[in-house]
C-alpha cells in the first residue's frame, strides 16, 4: 500500500478533543486529568 502526503491542511494545526465525557464507575482512573486535553494532528 502506498500513500502520498500532500501536505497540512490548514497553516494552523486543529486540535481535536481527544476524550470529551467521563463515566464515573469505581475507582478514579489515574488518566482522569488527561481525559480534557486537545490533542494536534501535526504533533502525532
Amino acid at each position: 500500500m502506498s500513500f502520498t502526503i500532500l501536505g497540512p491542511i490548514a497553516e494552523v494545526g486543529a486540535k481535536l478533543p481527544l476524550c470529551s465525557f467521563q463515566v464515573p464507575a469505581g475507582f478514579p482512573s489515574p488518566a482522569a486529568d488527561h481525559i480534557e486535553q486537545h490533542i494536534s494532528l501535526d504533533e502525532v
